[in-house]
């Protein structure tokens, strides 16, 4: 997302907390696709993916005046999106796929997006083999284009954490395209 979008966002978010109506359906309307496309990868084929996201924009709308930093609006939706798509899974038995917390992360690299990862990889067509741990934050980064540091705000995860499962990820992706 570019800089000028996201000082426009902000200012949607801004006047949102204020009353203002269109402004909250406009800044519901621009993230809404991004979150149904995320939720999606985590929830594979869910039925309950299509509640996820009402329930998640539904809280959006309730929360945003506890919004303090507006310029975080996208970590905070994804925040609220990951823990509403973890909490359907949990109730759906899903949840028990985690990852090797042993994976090799000196193979990340600390840019924003390493197209060299995706050459040759149909990342989102992969994904949902990954486990649910390592889809969200191969999902975050490569499909949403979240930084490390944004993602580890959005889960509540240390960076290292991040780069773990985001190698770990990659690795199953790499073995699973061969």
């Amino acid at each position: 997302m570019s800089t000028d979008s996201r000082t426009a966002e902000t200012w949607l978010v801004l006047r949102s907390q204020t009353g203002d109506r269109e402004a909250l359906d406009q800044l519901l309307r621009g993230i809404q696709d991004d979150l149904a496309r995320y939720i999606a990868s985590l929830m594979s084929q869910s039925p309950d993916a299509p509640d996820a996201l009402q329930e998640v924009l539904l809280k959006m709308v309730r929360k945003i005046g506890t919004l303090r930093e507006p310029a975080l609006f996208r970590p905070w939706a994804f925040r609220i999106a990951s823990r509403e798509a973890f909490a359907k899974l949990r109730a759906e038995k899903e949840w028990h796929r985690l990852i090797d917390p042993d994976a090799d992360t000196a193979s990340i690299s600390d840019g924003k997006n390493d197209d060299s990862i995706r050459d040759g990889i149909d990342v989102p067509r992969l994904i949902d083999k990954l486990s649910l741990a390592s889809r969200t934050v191969v999902a975050l980064h490569y499909m949403e284009g979240l930084t490390h540091s944004e993602i580890a705000t959005t889960l509540g995860l240390s960076v290292g954490t991040v780069k773990s499962r985001l190698a770990y990820g990659l690795t199953q992706l790499r073995k699973t395209a061969m």
